[in-house]
């Protein structure tokens, strides 16, 4: 297994700047998505890792050697790319063979073929033709071709996109049964910030051909460095609202009281914000019951307004509020008893808030 290393990373495409300064260091072993919006930059940069671009500025380095200017087909990596391609005109055993050619013995060829057949639960298909397969199938079969080649370095683009919701499932843990058992440096790309949380062992959120900021699932998800990224993961999404700070005063819009903060949210960040509640962040305000602790504290943001929808299933209540011409979505116990139409005032607990100042960067408030 080996780490991968970029360091101080260009691209431009005619006069624009696709990838940005870029450093990242992936330990050897783990499993790294970069997370971002369509042309944020992401698959340039996987392709960049691979050797198929050069990179403007920058180096990119495999266990410490600097591998820039190394052909692709001379690096070890091996890269799963969005279409499956597999050869129209090759059984499946033959497109797994050809590119193991002169790198391994015939007999090693076919016991790495069969391993990774059975890993995925491919062997019934080794000898058919990709005409004859499901779109899974097809996606097991790119992977398949990863898994013999038995590179240190793993590269996936998109590998779950365009896939029903059964058969991402399935996909979804073919690839980290791979891992497992396979030991090597994976780095997959997505722009779903909830296949990111469920695959990683870390997270590289992209912004704008910028790398944003690095953690593990649960840092990206309690602790956004900026509005960007808090957008970037959860379903449903983070709901964002605008705001005023002043003297440690929050106002919210669309909210009833203003909020009193730590004091040492100070006259620099006064002016406008943004206020940013994840649905799963919000209860309703009762006089009794479990809600006491919001109906008590002066810690908490309340919004009075109406139920506009209101589904139970997975053990929550999934329910959209419009107060003062804005609409949240919450996730609530299942038994809350919110029905469509209902007035309900929902609160949520500064502790869990998120403030960005007015160009998106987080601001820190006691909690």
């Amino acid at each position: 297994m080996l780490a991968v290393q970029l360091v101080d990373i260009e691209k431009r495409y005619h006069d624009r700047d696709v990838l940005q300064s870029i450093c990242l260091h992936v330990e050897a072993g783990e499993y790294m998505v970069l997370l971002g919006e369509s042309g944020c930059g992401k698959t340039t940069m996987l392709r960049t890792i691979a050797g198929l671009e050069s990179a403007d500025g920058g180096r990119v380095e495999f266990g410490g050697v600097d591998v820039s200017r190394i052909a692709a087909r001379k690096r070890d990596v091996s890269m799963l790319f969005q279409r499956d391609a597999l050869y129209p005109h090759m059984t499946l055993r033959q497109t797994m063979a050809f590119p193991m050619k002169g790198l391994v013995s015939d007999s090693e060829t076919q016991q790495r073929i069969e391993r990774a057949a059975k890993l995925l639960g491919l062997d019934a298909m080794l000898d058919r033709h990709p005409e004859h397969f499901s779109g899974g199938e097809l996606r097991r079969g790119g992977l398949a071709k990863m898994v013999v080649r038995q590179a240190s370095i793993r590269l996936l683009d998109e590998p779950l996109s365009a896939l029903d919701g059964p058969v991402r499932h399935q996909f979804q843990q073919d690839l980290q049964r791979w891992h497992r058992e396979i030991p090597g440096t994976t780095i997959h790309v997505t722009h779903d910030g909830d296949e990111a949380m469920r695959m990683a062992d870390r997270v590289a959120v992209m912004h704008q051909g910028q790398i944003v900021q690095v953690g593990t699932p649960e840092e990206i998800f309690h602790h956004p460095c900026c509005l960007s990224v808090a957008k970037s993961i959860g379903s449903p999404p983070i709901n964002v609202l605008g705001g005023e700070l002043r003297q440690g005063e929050l106002r919210v819009h669309a909210s009833d009281d203003p909020i009193e903060l730590n004091p040492a949210v100070g006259p620099r960040h006064d002016g406008h914000v943004f206020v940013a509640i994840r649905p799963e962040g919000f209860g309703i305000v009762a006089s009794s019951g479990a809600n006491d602790a919001i109906a008590s504290t002066t810690s908490a943001i309340r919004f009075s307004g109406v139920c506009r929808s209101s589904l139970v299933y997975g053990g929550q209540c999934h329910a959209s509020f419009e107060t003062q011409n804005e609409i949240l979505d919450a996730t609530l116990p299942a038994d809350c008893g919110v029905q469509r139409g209902d007035p309900v005032t929902i609160a949520a607990m500064l502790a869990d808030v998120h403030l960005f100042d007015g160009e998106g960067k987080r601001i820190e408030v006691a909690r």
